[in-house]
């Protein structure tokens, strides 16, 4: 299950080449798409971003090289278990 806001950048939930992309991996993968306006069910922003967040603002930074640098770093090295425990 593969949750998405609703943003027009994203891909349709019945957009043909997904489809066809996702029978030839013979799993079970669905798209769905946040009900609009509605934060409060958003998992990435509740969850994962707001975690990294949290790991990111114990490091002090001075510019923006630094701070895209230690987000790199947080995000390479986010425990999976953690991360399973969000969703």
């Amino acid at each position: 299950r593969i949750q998405q806001d609703n943003a027009p950048s994203h891909v349709k939930v019945d957009d043909p080449a997904l489809l066809q992309a996702v029978a030839l991996t013979n799993l079970d993968i669905q798209l769905y798409c946040q009900p609009p306006n509605s934060p409060d069910l958003n998992v990435l922003d509740l969850g994962f971003f707001r975690s990294l967040q949290a790991m990111q603002e114990r490091t002090a930074t001075r510019n923006k090289m630094e701070l895209i640098n230690v987000v790199n770093n947080e995000f390479n090295n986010y425990p999976h278990k953690k991360l399973n425990n969000i969703f």
